[in-house]
């Protein structure tokens, strides 16, 4: 049933999105289906982060040679200080098949950094687009060109027409999947933005890590395997019938009439009955904010003081949080073990981690969540950088900080949406993952570097990471309070937090207090005698007391 927080006086006017929310429902059967149609669109976000991981991937490998034997092996390939055969050098021999390896092994790097380039500039156009031309736009128009690419990418047989691609896919890099969750935070009460937001995340993104490498091992063709992937992108169009625009952004766009009906549908769905002066209300609060409202662009998130700091910190935060965690996810193919298990292993890590993310985001807050998770994610990648040659210590230890970044990951993707007001959400949410997508461009060279020392691929994760865990700890805390809608708002946006200010901690002083209010409130009744009862009581004989034989 609907748990939203006690609806507000009904002779009270509406004064803010959240009072209207809890009168439609804002966790309920509508809610639910969010929940539920969320989860492919976190699929495709596993489809495009993973695939080029697995299908760019450098197996063992050596240079070709027609026709030669075991016997002849030695006399063909140079032996390595270590006792194996060079991978990229043979002694002069009449065939040489070039492939991407060797003098070619910059070019997996490029194309993936090109996808991060095309994600920069789609970013910029769908932000814009999401804010002008509506969330539903957006998301449709992202998804839409990401079936096309996905289903043509197999058909390229040259490095250019890889690398275009690439980048055409790369526009639509993150809107596919971030437009729906915004859609989704904006449509769910206060205290489950932290479960709807990750719940999905968890779900989808462990399954479509996990079951990946092994159906590419089982098809043996990642050409039918890419086609089987991105086939299910037709799902995209399927919630078109029954998945409203944001109320919110109807309501910023001054389109009244509209906002109160895909309002009357959530309440109907909902199974709520409200009152015509509720939405009456909610109208007059629209046209009063409508009327003093010029129009915003992402400049004006840093025209007053404390945005801007907050603005700069959330863009500096995610920067770390995304390239990080990137960076991650590919520097798997630098660990020596099987590729097949350690991508499996380090997917099925999305659950536990996004879970105690679910947790973690309402006790510890926003902040030190961010905080911890990056700051144990760096320590466990100095630990795996100093001990790589130990395959067993060293792959532990990788799987525990992606288990922490993932944490991390989940926490910046809540933190970078609920800073910026609705008005300009759409835009400032671009504007971070701009920057984001730009960190992400040098992220394939972070695992490349391994060609000049192993380790430094570790220790790069590592020094980012504690970066980013410092820059967090002083952002505002969104946990438990409702999302600003105007720069005003956001302006005022968590002026009452102290630096050390945990939400598990407040809660907890603050029952105590509460208890010691209500026993400080306690009267316990007066009993009075009579001056004949005083007498007898006082001339009562004194107990005998026992005594020891």
């Amino acid at each position: 049933g609907d748990t939203s927080k006690k609806l507000p006086d009904p002779s009270e006017p509406i004064k803010e999105f959240e009072d209207i929310l809890n009168y439609v429902g804002g966790w309920g059967r509508y809610q639910y289906l969010l929940l539920v149609t969320f989860f492919p669109f976190t699929l495709f976000l596993s489809y495009v982060a993973y695939s080029p991981i697995l299908f760019l991937y450098v197996p063992d490998h050596w240079c070709h040679i027609d026709n030669i034997t075991s016997e002849l092996e030695p006399l063909a390939f140079p032996i390595t200080s270590d006792g194996t055969r060079s991978q990229c050098e043979m002694y002069d021999v009449d065939h040489q098949e070039m492939n991407w390896v060797c003098d070619e092994s910059w070019k997996p790097a490029f194309t993936q950094s090109m996808f991060f380039f095309g994600g920069i500039i789609g970013t910029l156009f769908f932000g814009y687009a999401a804010d002008h031309f509506g969330r539903l736009w957006a998301l449709y128009s992202a998804n839409g060109l990401l079936l096309v690419t996905g289903l043509a990418t197999p058909f390229c047989q040259n490095f250019v027409a890889f690398t275009v691609i690439r980048f055409l896919m790369g526009l639509t890099h993150t809107t596919f999947f971030s437009v729906f969750f915004l859609l989704t935070l904006e449509n769910v009460s206060i205290e489950k933005r932290s479960f709807i937001g990750n719940i999905s995340l968890a779900v989808a993104l462990t399954v479509g890590g996990v079951y990946q490498p092994w159906l590419l091992k089982y098809l043996q063709d990642w050409k039918i395997w890419h086609h089987a992937l991105f086939i299910q992108v037709l799902f995209a169009i399927v919630p078109r019938g029954f998945i409203h625009e944001s109320v919110r952004w109807l309501a910023s766009e001054g389109r009244v009439e509209e906002s109160i009906e895909v309002l009357k549908a959530i309440a109907k769905f909902n199974k709520k009955t409200v009152e015509p002066h509720i939405y009456k209300s909610f109208e007059k609060l629209v046209i009063k904010e409508k009327s003093h409202e010029s129009q915003k662009s992402w400049l004006d998130l840093f025209r007053t003081p404390r945005l801007r700091r907050n603005t700069i910190l959330m863009i500096i935060t995610w920067m770390c949080i995304s390239s990080m965690f990137d960076g991650h996810i590919r520097n798997i193919s630098n660990l020596k073990y099987s590729i097949y298990w350690t991508f499996s292993i380090s997917a099925a890590l999305e659950l536990p981690a996004d879970l105690c993310t679910v947790w973690s985001l309402n006790a510890l807050g926003r902040r030190w969540s961010a905080f911890l998770s990056m700051t144990l994610s760096a320590l466990a990648m100095i630990v795996c950088g100093f001990n790589l040659h130990n395959i067993p210590l060293a792959t532990v230890f990788a799987m525990m900080g992606r288990f922490f970044i993932t944490f991390a990951m989940n926490t910046g993707a809540q933190i970078s949406f609920e800073i910026v007001p609705t008005e300009l959400r759409g835009q400032g949410n671009a504007l971070a993952n701009v920057f984001a997508l730009g960190a992400n461009f040098f992220s394939p060279y972070i695992v490349y570097s391994s060609k000049a020392w192993e380790s430094l691929p570790f220790m790069i994760l590592a020094l980012g990471s504690l970066f980013g865990a410092v820059t967090a700890l002083f952002l505002p805390e969104t946990a438990d309070v409702d999302l600003p809608d105007t720069i005003e708002e956001a302006e005022e946006f968590d002026k009452h937090h102290t630096f050390f200010y945990v939400p598990i901690v407040h809660k907890w002083r603050a029952k105590k207090e509460a208890k010691e209010e209500a026993r400080r409130n306690f009267n316990i009744p007066q009993i009075t005698f009579s001056e004949n009862e005083t007498s007898l009581l006082s001339n009562r004989p004194a107990k005998a007391k026992k005594t020891g034989c």
